[in-house]
């Protein structure tokens, strides 16, 4: 963030035919011989200036997303911000493109250059084959987030970058979600839908050196889908957070999630309108809780006294220690679910469908409570709302499973797993 201003001749003047500045023509000459073996690493002046302001580097990574990451709205960027820091950890100099949005956003964009990440943005670049004709050479690997980008970007990639080796972050199988939303909705264009996407989705997996999925779940399915392509499996990970706040100082249930995103509008509606009066009639006095960016209208409506609609929470602290209980009733949706591993990192108990923990690792009676019907999921939000040993048991066990996913070493190592596999794959030595 540092900024240099030089004042030519400002103090000794331009002229180097006598005064001070004569000495500028001698001492070139000096300090040519006493840092000659250093000066030997350099290109002579004005020769690709852009490699020479970094000439230390030695390894490169370009990482590509839809947006820049706001960790503070979705679990996806975390993971970003996270993959990121690795690898400046792992020894990359990484650069990052918002494929979707190349704006320079204060503080998004800046936090990101804070951290050591060379940011691309207009009017410096304005869309991804500008800057990869100019810079595709640069880079060892390139590590892409989200089918919809990858399937725009990758001819590119691999025109004007051929010798990098390219991982695909799935962040989660979107023909997974879309195939389930549209058997939950009988939709037969939906599901139609959903097959023309696995096949794009699987042919970028197929064509990529190695993927990158968070759920060991999903990793076993494109094992069986699409054999001889390399998968990595990286745990999505949050940092862990703790509470001091008892059982008894509690109440209430809560959820949160990003409403742009419709398993998560789905997963409240179908909450409040089959789940909610069974536990109601149990328990009158609790009220729930919706938190999460950009409510629609639907969840708008959804408040009255019992329901309380809190949009964005900027500290997840505040949200999730004055309740007891965190519910995740999903009916569909893809990959590992953030929220939930954001809620056990802050030590509030969880009562989940299969699908929220689907590929998490995670255990019913362990970690957390698992229920599908309405009735299971009502007496299990009950039960767990009620005994205390159990509120603390798992309490316990969930900050325990999210500290192991956070470890910096594991995360280096999941990375330089992943690029060495890629590395492989590109010089077909994975055979």
């Amino acid at each position: 963030m540092s900024r240099l201003i030089h004042y030519e001749g400002k103090t000794s003047g331009t002229s180097t035919s006598g005064g001070v500045k004569a000495y500028q023509l001698v001492n070139t000459g000096k300090l040519f011989l006493r840092w000659r073996d250093l000066l030997d690493r350099h290109k002579a002046n004005g020769e690709a200036a852009f490699y020479e302001r970094e000439r230390e580097v030695r390894r490169r990574i370009l990482v590509v997303d839809a947006t820049s990451p706001t960790p503070g709205e979705d679990a996806g960027s975390v993971q970003t911000v996270l993959a990121l820091r690795t690898c400046l950890e792992a020894g990359y100099k990484p650069y990052f493109i918002p494929e979707h949005n190349y704006l320079f956003q204060p503080g998004i964009t800046e936090d990101l250059q804070k951290l050591g990440v060379e940011c691309v943005y207009a009017p410096f670049a304005r869309n991804f084959d500008d800057y990869i004709q100019r810079y595709g050479r640069l880079f060892d690997a390139v590590l892409v987030y989200r089918m919809t980008v990858l399937g725009s970007i990758i001819d590119s990639i691999r025109k004007y970058a051929p010798q990098a080796s390219l991982l695909y972050h799935v962040a989660d199988l979107h023909h997974l979600r879309e195939q389930r939303e549209a058997l939950l909705l009988g939709d037969e264009e939906a599901l139609a839908a959903a097959n023309r996407t696995r096949e794009i989705e699987l042919g970028l997996v197929a064509r990529a050196d190695c993927t990158i999925t968070h759920s060991q779940f999903e990793a076993d399915m494109l094992a069986k889908e699409v054999p001889h392509a390399p998968v990595v499996v990286w745990p999505l990970a949050v940092s862990h957070r703790g509470t001091e706040r008892g059982f008894a100082e509690r109440r209430d249930l809560c959820f949160l999630g990003g409403y742009r995103h419709a398993p998560n509008v789905d997963a409240v509606r179908y909450f409040v309108d089959a789940i909610w009066p069974l536990i109601k009639q149990q328990q009158p006095d609790l009220r729930f809780i919706i938190a999460g960016a950009n409510p629609t209208a639907e969840i708008e409506a959804l408040a009255r006294d019992d329901i309380i609609v809190r949009g964005r929470v900027d500290d997840l602290a505040e949200l999730f220690d004055p309740a007891r209980l965190f519910v995740a009733p999903l009916r569909y949706g893809a990959g590992v679910k953030g929220k939930i591993l954001s809620a056990l990192s802050h030590g509030i108990p969880i009562v989940s469908t299969q699908v929220g923990v689907e590929g998490s690792g995670l255990e019913h009676e362990k970690h957390l409570l698992v229920a599908d019907d309405p009735g299971g999921f009502a007496r299990a939000v009950l039960r767990l709302y009620k005994d205390k040993r159990l509120w603390k048991r798992l309490s316990h066990q969930g900050q325990i499973h999210v500290r192991n996913l956070g470890d910096p070493a594991g995360n280096r190592a999941i990375l330089t797993s992943a690029i060495d596999r890629a590395h492989r794959r590109r010089l077909r030595l994975d055979a």
